[in-house]
């Protein structure tokens, strides 16, 4: 038989013990309810700093070069804008970016004629250089800058498909820091990258921070011409995410040719990036809706000419916020 004394050892073990269940239950249950609190409250995102090209005409559709900050309106899904900066540029120096890698092979001369479209609807004034990449090892400058149309038509004309594991941010961060060199003796110009690729970044030394990095407080506007139709459904998701984010962090515009695109719609593309390139405007804000995945449409409101005379602005119809953006 146990004694007494042995008997209250046992009981006062036992109390113990149950006071450190009890206690560690009301943790758990506490910590429970802590953790759906805080998966209950909503998540607070980071503002998205918006940049659009503008456009100004008067009654002639001729283009007005004398317009103010306090001139313009800016609307978000009809919600006026507070903006931040605005600027005039021109003219343009556009670095053409152009993806040869095997994923490619079937729209290669597609790819070539968006080339020198561009290149034909330069100004005089205006420059351009061409680059041709694959892979990280094979990323080339094919023609520097230059005003001159017909040495970047030459360059474009030897364009070809290699394979190769294409490598999208390597080349967008040589073309950045390119571009980056030529800010430092003139920042009047309007810097832009049109970037001809399915967006699909396989094998990049650089990773997509590295790029936005780079990019920085430049004033390099980035449009990709996403040329889909031939991507995985696996890699369709990340190559959008990637073409829009990029576009939007820069001011740029992307252009989605997906399954079936036809020709009338590549040129249509073209004409809306070419209506960028000619504002003469670049204006930013800072937005007041912070969702993601989202549309937003934008319009632009003009004040009258110092006569009364009526004034239209122009800026692109909407752009698109990712999720992770």
């Amino acid at each position: 038989m146990l004694s007494e004394d042995r008997h209250m050892k046992i009981g006062r073990s036992l109390t113990v013990l149950l006071m450190f269940v009890l206690i560690a239950s009301l943790c758990a249950v506490a910590q429970d309810k802590d953790r759906k609190k805080k998966s209950d409250e909503p998540k607070v995102q980071t503002p998205v700093e918006v940049k659009a090209n503008v456009m100004v005409l008067d009654p002639k559709n001729e283009l007005v070069n004398e317009i103010k900050i306090e001139d313009l309106k800016v609307f978000e899904d009809d919600v006026e804008q507070k903006l931040t900066s605005f600027e005039k540029k021109d003219p343009l120096s556009l670095a053409l970016l152009v993806d040869n890698s095997g994923s490619l092979r079937s729209q290669i001369g597609t790819i070539i004629n968006v080339a020198k479209l561009a290149v034909f609807n330069l100004d005089a004034d205006d420059e351009g250089m061409v680059i041709r990449f694959i892979s990280s090892d094979k990323i080339e400058v094919l023609q520097e800058w230059t005003p001159n149309k017909a040495k970047m038509i030459g360059s474009i004309e030897n364009l070809y498909v290699e394979g190769g594991q294409s490598a999208v941010s390597d080349a967008l961060f040589l073309a950045v820091e390119r571009i980056k060199e030529m800010e430092k003796s003139d920042r009047s110009k309007k810097y832009a990258v049109l970037l001809v690729s399915d967006c699909e970044d396989i094998n990049s030394y650089y990773s997509f921070k590295d790029l936005l990095k780079s990019i920085g407080n430049s004033g390099v506007q980035i449009f990709p011409f996403a040329m889909m139709s031939e991507i995985k459904a696996t890699s369709s998701k990340s190559a959008r995410t990637f073409a829009s984010t990029v576009s939007l962090r820069t001011g740029g515009n992307v252009y989605f040719h997906e399954k079936k695109y036809t020709q009338d719609q590549v040129l249509a593309n073209l004409k809306a990036f070419f209506i960028e390139m000619r504002s003469q405007y670049v204006i930013s804000y800072t937005s007041t809706n912070t969702a993601r995945d989202s549309t937003r449409k934008l319009r632009v409101e003009v004040k009258d000419g110092a006569n009364g005379e009526k004034r239209q602005g122009l800026v692109r119809d909407s752009y698109y916020v990712p999720e992770k953006y």
